[in-house]
């Protein structure tokens, strides 16, 4: 085993001081027994005294010798036991003891750096894993008693910062899961505060600028839901709801759409549909004259209660015109046009004698429950009969759903309509033109 430059200057220093101590042993005994040897006037012979003070010496040195092996054994000084083991190999006759005590040193050197080691990591330990097991690993050292002490304690308080990292981390993830921005940033107020968590925080910094911009076009939908004026402004505002998440308020919204759009339509329906019917062509002959309208004006305006009797016929069906069959005489035809929208009926003046009649006449129907108001106006042709009942020539369907779909304006539809008789075949024409009345 090498020996450090401090043990050499220390053997050097204890070997002087053993020499010393032999001589002082040896003057010491001289002194001693000085007096009696001068005062006995060479009563005992000096190589006698010389033997017993060698022999005394020898006695202080064995028990000299048992001290320090003694020390040897129980040193727990690296520097003390490296001077007992100079002074042990200068007093001679100690080699066994020697041996052991630079065993124990090179033990005690060893274990002085595992000490160093264990307090070093002591202060070093950053993490709460890091922390125990340096203080596992001090709690062997006696000396590091108060250092553990203190590590224990600053254990405990990581543990509670660990804890409390790991609750915030959790909100921090449910915050960001549940896209809840106000306790997003919340947990990253704490996350800054407490530290050690910057890779989490900066993750949980990105979501919520994220969040932050999605919040923003969130509330710029709804505020474009809340103030659509029209369907088009409310549907424009809808579909962008929709791509931002916001499925609760697009239903709402779709309910309002529907009601928006039910208002606006009803808003566009016209109050009456005015019906110009204009010329005829028909395929049949027979009847009688007829007349004009209740005011002689050729319009019959069925909103007014006192033209309805004139223009209203009794509850009449096919079945009437079933009764014979039109003449094929031109000059006794009488056809007219009965028009049929929901309950309400009108009719025009019969034109005698013309198989291509020119009524020029409109007939207007009120509109009375927009909501509710009749699909549908059925075109009649008849030849009037002043005995018998009218005889019916054809018909057609005039569809009105369309007419209210259309935007508004003056005429909406003009044109020649086909006539056809029971068995589905053409049987004349009718040229009409219909106008939306507001």
């Amino acid at each position: 085993m090498g020996l450090s430059r401090n043990f050499i200057g220390t053997a050097i220093g204890v070997g002087v001081a053993v020499t010393a101590v032999t001589v002082f042993a040896l003057n010491s005994r001289g002194k001693k027994n000085g007096g009696k040897k001068e005062g006995a006037a060479g009563a005992a012979d000096p190589s006698q005294a010389t033997a017993a003070d060698e022999e005394a010496i020898k006695r202080e040195l064995e028990v000299t010798k048992g001290e320090v092996a003694s020390k040897m054994r129980l040193s727990e000084s690296v520097e003390e036991l490296e001077k007992l083991i100079i002074q042990a190999e200068q007093m001679g006759g100690m080699d066994d003891e020697v041996q052991v005590g630079k065993v124990r040193l090179e033990a005690l050197m060893e274990r002085q750096q595992q000490l160093k080691k264990a307090r070093s990591d002591l202060k070093k330990a950053e993490d709460v894993d890091s922390l125990q097991a340096a203080i596992k690993e001090a709690e062997q050292f006696q000396a590091l008693f108060n250092e553990v002490k203190g590590a224990k304690l600053r254990l405990a308080d990581m543990k509670n910062t660990q804890e409390k990292r790991t609750a915030i981390q959790r909100d921090l993830e449910r915050a960001a899961s549940s896209e809840d921005l106000e306790q997003l940033e919340v947990a990253l107020t704490k996350a800054r505060a407490i530290g050690g968590l910057e890779e989490v925080v900066s993750s949980a910094e990105r979501t919520s600028a994220v969040l932050a911009e999605k919040k923003a076009r969130q509330e710029k939908a709804r505020s474009a839901v809340m103030e659509a004026r029209n369907a088009d402004e409310l549907s424009t505002a809808i579909e962008y709801a929709k791509e931002v998440g916001l499925q609760s308020l697009v239903e709402d919204a779709g309910v309002r759409l529907d009601e928006m759009k039910r208002r606006e339509r009803l808003s566009a329906m016209p109050r009456k549909l005015q019906f110009d019917i204009i010329r005829g062509e028909v395929d049949t002959e027979g009847g009688a004259g007829g007349e004009r309208g209740a005011d002689g004006s050729g319009v019959h305006d069925i909103s007014n209660s006192a033209l309805m009797q004139s223009v209203f016929l009794s509850t009449t069906s096919e079945s009437e015109g079933e009764k014979g069959t039109p003449s094929k005489d031109g000059q006794n035809i009488a056809p007219y046009m009965r028009l049929s929208f929901g309950s309400k009926i009108a009719q025009t003046a019969e034109k005698q004698g013309e198989k291509n009649p020119v009524w020029n006449e409109t007939i207007v129907f009120p509109i009375d429950d927009p909501e509710n108001a009749p699909t549908e106006v059925k075109l009649e042709c008849f030849d009037w009969a002043q005995i018998c009942k009218d005889d019916f020539i054809g018909s057609c369907i005039v569809k009105t759903e369309p007419i209210f779909d259309k935007s508004s304006g003056d005429v909406i539809d003009e044109k020649m309509y086909t006539l056809v008789d029971r068995n589905g075949e053409e049987c004349g024409r009718v040229y009409m033109r219909i106008r939306k009345v507001f």
